[in-house]
């Protein structure tokens, strides 16, 4: 841990460490989601919908969140989760009043705009390109086992239909017929293009990691530069000034019904309001855990499967002669064996009492187990 920050000493400049979690905790809610709605999908279908489109839903529910903590929290939801706000960087040669520094480091609301084009739609985008970029350059597809809903729209040519109408759909399909012929291009364009520009992407982002964690920028990824935006954490009259803006907002909230019908009902309802956007920091990472305990728990590798039973022991095998109590005695002629020889099951006969039961029968006079002629084995004595 002692690589945490190779900053100049400032203590309100986040570390490279914190960075690196704020950035990589808002990722972990979509799996967990996606979770829930294939659970639910299990046993009501309806709930198919809802896994098709998680990345909707999820990106739909994060511009809700960030769109509510940079508008009240000047950051976004796991910055503000982490202690940290977002602040217009500064010309370090400026000379100005502390309250005027105050105020030209205070974000506007391009700034936070921008911000939220940033965070959610940019990679929300991004990942629509890598899904696409994977179906096209998959194997499979140029195969034809990818189903690909490719077609001119269904034209009605009765003759119901009016001239103008058959014109109009006439000249939909030409249109149509001639962006098909133009996309093959196009996809043969992206698929050479977007390795490149997203190679670019990750690659910005990791140099600009790099040179913040050895104190070379303040800005944590291009989209911070871009921006002009640096962080900083949360100092004590920070968190104070944020808890009375808080209830402040609550007050005006609750003020704002109280004339209204049913006050009582909307006064509950804002207050649950208030509570899940005001405590979301909390909620949001209790459910995360909950849910990958959930997971962890109905996983296969949790649960001991019992041992298995032992066998019970083989059967011996029923035979049609009679073993002799003397162990040098034939089975088949009952007389000392002469050029003894083993068959497949491990039994000793003569070689010819042998040789003569497996050309009729081919197979072993005691267990009768399928034997061959070429398995027979002669046993030679030392003497």
């Amino acid at each position: 841990m002692f690589m945490c920050n190779f900053n100049s000493g400032d203590p309100t400049r986040p570390s490279f460490f914190e960075m690196m979690a704020q950035q990589q905790m808002m990722p972990t809610f979509k799996p967990a989601l996606k979770y829930v709605f294939s659970v639910l999908s299990q046993r009501h279908p309806v709930f198919n919908w809802f896994v098709k489109r998680s990345d909707e839903i999820f990106n739909g529910t994060l511009l809700v969140i960030e769109q509510h903590y940079l508008n009240h929290y000047d950051a976004s939801f796991a910055e503000n989760f982490y202690g940290m706000k977002r602040m217009r960087a500064q010309d370090p040669n400026t000379i100005a009043t502390a309250e005027m520094l105050e105020k030209s480091q205070k974000m506007q609301r391009y700034d936070k705009l921008l911000s939220l084009l940033l965070l959610v739609v940019v990679p929300y985008l991004k990942h629509k390109l890598d899904k696409l970029y994977k179906r096209y350059s998959n194997p499979l597809n140029s195969l034809g086992f990818i189903a690909v809903s490719e077609g001119p729209p269904d034209i009605d040519f009765s003759q119901d239909r009016n001239t103008s109408e058959t014109n109009a759909n006439t000249t939909n399909t030409q249109r149509f017929l001639a962006l098909k012929k133009l996309l093959p291009v196009f996809k043969t364009i992206f698929l050479k293009v977007w390795p490149w520009l997203n190679a670019l992407y990750e690659g910005s982002f990791f140099a600009y990691q790099l040179l913040y964690l050895y104190d070379g920028t303040q800005y944590y990824t291009p989209f911070y530069h871009l921006q002009k935006i640096t962080m900083r954490r949360l100092t004590v009259s920070d968190i104070e000034e944020q808890r009375m803006a808080r209830e402040t907002r609550r007050l005006q909230r609750i003020m704002s019904i109280r004339n209204l019908p049913a006050a009582g009902a909307l006064r509950l309802l804002m207050q649950g309001v208030n509570l899940f956007l005001d405590y979301s920091r909390y909620i949001f990472p209790a459910m995360i855990f909950f849910f990958k305990f959930i997971e962890w728990w109905y996983s296969e590798n949790r649960i001991t499967q019992p041992p298995l039973p032992i066998p019970p022991p083989p059967i011996p095998p029923q035979t049609k002669i009679m073993l002799p109590t003397d162990k040098t005695l034939c089975p088949l002629c009952s007389r000392t064996r002469n050029n003894p020889a083993m068959s497949s099951s491990g039994y000793v006969f003569c070689y010819p009492c042998i040789f003569n039961y497996v050309s009729l029968y081919q197979r072993c006079p005691v267990t009768f187990i399928p034997t061959t002629q070429q398995q027979i084995r002669k046993i030679y004595e030392a003497r």
